[in-house]
């Protein structure tokens, strides 16, 4: 089970739109190598604690059943244009169990036991996975093909009529050797199509953007294999979880990557950040009203009108405002004018908020303005998560009216500036440290991530380990 879900990630197929894909992720040959390595002691440790129950009914049965020697198999994954093969070979065991049988012929009962060794070499499997689709449409594990192989299969009896049976074990071990064979696949397969469904949930199809938002990370069509990578392509669509609509955007062609020196390599294009400015713009998302109740207690006493002897407030920076809203306090309401543009660049993330600002005391508007807030940000992984921060911002002030007279724009500016310093940037820094999810399984860990950001896009560089029991 746990190395198929290791290979859930990449093995599964989606009905859905051919675009091009908002997010893009691939695991190279070197990540399959690791993975492989992975199955391969997985494997080794499941067979060496398998526990084989007692087998039978009425008139036969096998007791005591126990392993005496075991060489695990060697495990090898290839890739090509076809899909994945895994291959399990050169395993060896030996099995020791006791035996009886009770059969009733006319008016008597033919009765023996004993015990017996049956031991098994060059035994191999060969197994294709791929993905179908349920009845919702849903991506299913499945495996579309199994063969299996026995070298040498040998039974040895030992007490009783030992030498009888060893004697005439001809007749029916290769019978015997067969059924073990078609055994095999069959155990595999059930194994496969019955946990693939459970596995598969664990993979991310979307992602949390505060209560309101998701990210879509369903697949845009099938898989890609070729002999070096396995690449999945995903929608990464920003979209709202109280009602979805399609948005007029599509994402731009992600270029051609030659590089292979990491595990896995994953791409986020600036579509992502374009769809979540045109849905949360759309929903009217982007407002906020900041008043004194909505500061911490220690900065409450700027947004007062009358300042006291000690305290720096904002009838201290703007004029005539402490004459003719004595004894008040300030509200802003800010609300976005249009829909923010955003882009990734190689310098990292940029971000123009246009705002309209409306500033009222004592509940009577004294002025209004817009406001374009140019901000630059950079991002991170932490913990296989996409984390983001704004590090600059500039901003410019344009049709100003206020019923203080002119309103002089240098101290609106300081305003402002102060405004976004102090309760936008770190309002934005908050939801972008919280992060966002990237469409992985549990229990895959990154190591010596790196992101870069390009021209519309950023890729995640990383080696990977697998921390599941």
């Amino acid at each position: 089970m746990c190395t198929i879900k290791i290979l859930i990630f990449f093995l599964v197929l989606a009905q859905t739109r051919s675009l091009n894909p908002g997010v893009k992720t691939r695991l190279t040959e070197k990540g399959l190598n690791a993975v492989n390595q992975v199955a391969q002691s997985l494997v080794a440790r499941e067979l060496d604690k398998l526990q084989l129950p007692d087998q039978g009914d009425d008139q036969v049965s096998l007791r005591n059943i126990r392993k005496e020697s075991l060489t695990p198999p060697q495990s090898q994954m290839s890739l090509s244009t076809n899909g994945l093969t895994w291959v399990l070979r050169d395993f060896s065991t030996s099995i020791h169990f006791d035996w009886s049988y009770r059969k009733k012929v006319l008016f008597f009962t033919i009765r023996d036991s004993g015990s017996a060794t049956a031991s098994f070499s060059g035994v191999s499997l060969t197994l294709t996975l791929a993905v179908d689709l349920d009845g919702n449409q849903e991506p299913l594990l499945r495996s579309r093909g199994c063969s299996a192989n026995i070298g040498d299969f040998n039974l040895k009896f030992h007490g009783g009529n030992a030498w009888l049976y060893n004697l005439i074990k001809g007749l029916f071990q290769n019978s015997i050797k067969n059924k073990i064979r078609d055994k095999i696949c069959e155990l595999v397969e059930k194994f496969v199509n019955e946990n693939g469904a459970r596995e598969l949930r664990t993979m991310k199809t979307s992602a949390n953007v505060g209560d309101l938002f998701a990210l879509d990370f369903k697949l845009t069509e099938s898989l890609v294999f070729t002999p070096q990578f396995i690449e999945s392509r995903h929608s990464g669509e920003f979209y709202s979880k109280t009602g979805r609509t399609a948005t007029p955007l599509t994402p731009a062609p992600i270029p051609d990557w030659p590089y292979t020196d990491n595990m896995l390599y994953i791409w986020v294009t600036d579509y992502t950040a374009k769809t979540a400015a045109y849905v949360t713009q759309s929903k009217d998302f982007l407002k906020y009203t900041i008043t004194k109740q909505s500061l911490a207690a220690k900065d409450r006493n700027i947004m007062d009108t009358t300042c006291s002897s000690r305290d720096f407030c904002a009838g201290s920076i703007l004029d005539s405002l402490s004459e003719n809203y004595p004894n008040t306090s300030i509200a802003i309401d800010i609300r976005s004018a249009k829909t923010p543009e955003v882009a990734f660049t190689t310098s990292g993330l940029d971000l123009k908020l246009y705002g309209q600002l409306t500033f009222t005391a004592g509940g009577q508007t004294f002025l209004s303005c817009l406001v374009t807030l140019s901000l630059s940000g950079t991002a991170h992984i932490e913990k296989e998560i996409l984390v983001g921060n704004i590090v600059d911002f500039s901003l410019s002030v344009s049709d100003v009216t206020s019923t203080l007279g002119d309103a002089q724009i240098e101290n609106l500016n300081k305003v402002l500036n102060g405004v976004v310093s102090t309760f936008v940037q770190p309002a934005l820094n908050d939801l972008a440290n919280k992060g966002v999810d990237l469409p992985i399984v549990k229990d895959i860990r990154f190591t010596n991530a790196k992101l870069t950001f390009y021209n519309g896009y950023l890729v995640v560089a990383t080696d990977v380990t697998y921390t599941g029991n």
